[in-house]
């Protein structure tokens, strides 16, 4: 609460337990969700690890009639298939079981992982996606650190979000095929051992139908990659 001057006057109490950044990020995430309007496309994106090749925003649907929407679009992006799914990784493994429990994991061991750490859509849709993964915290004992990629997935496959009124469509685009591509899981290799996907001359990331990928995740797996961008990006 503050005064006419501004000046905080009295802050309000969180009866909650404290969380780890990697989940009280989706905190902060929500409330600067509110300073945009219900058309704008908003990205949440893990920044340490990513960087621009095009604009992502540029071919993106919009709206002719923002004025009074309901709803909005959600993008959620994977990881490799072949290369990952969540029972391959231990991790996942272990914020599956801790958050959820052994039926949970059990039922969600072939799934593909999909990525928290790179998510976009419109603000009505986003605003409700983020309460609902900040929900998951507060209904969950789980501590670790990057629990809420388990959470991200849970919502997914568990069709909690299919039913909310604010989201039109979830969209989940499989790695290699959407704005935003995660190389995590193609760590076993180099990247320019996985067909068309990086060109080790102009160290360039694509898309498997050749476009040139408008976000690159996870860029520092990848050894001659890393070097690259470390030498003449950072």
């Amino acid at each position: 609460w503050k005064d006419s001057d501004g000046k905080v006057q009295r802050k309000a109490k969180d009866p909650r337990e404290g969380r780890v950044v990697a989940t009280l990020r989706y905190e902060w995430y929500w409330m600067w969700n509110q300073h945009y309007n219900p058309s704008q496309w908003i990205m949440v994106l893990d920044a340490r690890d990513s960087y621009f090749q095009r604009n992502p925003f540029a071919d993106l649907p919009r709206r002719s009639n923002p004025e009074g929407m309901t709803q909005g679009l959600l993008y959620f992006f994977g990881e490799n298939t072949e290369a990952t799914r969540l029972g391959k990784s231990t991790k996942n493994v272990n914020w599956l079981r801790n958050g959820y429990g052994a039926p949970v994991l059990d039922a969600l061991r072939t799934k593909p992982t999909i990525c928290s750490g790179s998510t976009m859509g419109e603000q009505i849709a986003m605003e409700q996606y983020l309460r609902a993964l900040v929900n998951e915290k507060d209904e969950s004992s789980i501590r670790m650190t990057g629990a809420d990629q388990g959470f991200h997935n849970y919502l997914y496959y568990s069709h909690k979000l299919a039913n909310v009124l604010a989201i039109q469509s979830l969209t989940v685009f499989e790695q290699g095929y959407g704005l935003i591509n995660n190389l995590g899981a193609l760590r076993k290799k180099p990247l320019s051992e996985w067909g068309n996907l990086y060109n080790n001359r102009t160290h360039e990331v694509f898309n498997f139908d050749g476009t040139l990928s408008p976000v690159v995740h996870q860029w520092d797996r990848d050894k001659d990659l890393f070097h690259f961008l470390f030498k003449n990006k950072f």
